[in-house]
């Protein structure tokens, strides 16, 4: 399962970062855990290393059944690996879902900025009567996005990215390619 076969009379000193973390995982393993938790498991790893233990990981997990937590700070690793993401900022979280969904609704500007590869571009622009103004031009905003105080006239992009009551984050991201 984890190719540990040749590495059996080996002092743990003679062992790479990646043999040292896949000794670990058997370790874990022969307890027959109801939960793992991997806290930054592929941080002191290679590139090339990096890609084949998160190949192993995600292959250990399916066979093993097992619900595991999964720390990091590197999105790409959340985001290829991850069922669910919970993204924390200073302890705090910040938004919990599936990949894809935090990827296309950021619930703030923290997780705008770091969910993505490329990242989402931010532009403050200025609103008034529920429209985002840009330079001449008027763009609707969606109902939801709107300032439920409709005596108020400004716009107000509630519940997705931090805004003033005059102005908004406008949030874009290029579109998913569905090719079928």
């Amino acid at each position: 399962m984890l190719q540990l076969e040749a590495l059996l009379d080996c002092k743990p000193a003679k062992l790479s970062g990646g043999q040292r973390q896949r000794v670990a995982m058997a370790r874990a393993i022969v307890r027959n855990p109801r939960l793992f938790l991997m806290d930054e498991p592929l941080c002191n790893l290679d590139a090339r290393l990096r890609s084949e233990v998160r190949d192993s990981i995600m292959a250990l997990h399916q066979q093993l059944k097992t619900s595991t937590i999964y720390v990091t700070h590197d999105q790409t690793e959340a985001m290829s690996m991850a069922d669910r993401i919970v993204v924390m900022n200073g302890g705090h979280v910040q938004q919990v879902g599936h990949p894809e969904y935090l990827y296309a609704n950021p619930a703030n500007l923290f997780v705008a900025g770091f969910i993505g590869s490329p990242a989402m571009n931010l532009l403050s622009l200025p609103c008034a009567n529920g429209e985002v103004l840009l330079g001449e031009q008027r763009h609707p905003l969606p109902p939801r996005h709107r300032d439920p105080r409709p005596a108020s006239g400004w716009a107000f992009a509630r519940n997705i990215l931090p805004t003033t009551w005059r102005r908004t984050i406008c949030a874009c991201r290029p579109p998913f390619c569905n090719e079928n």
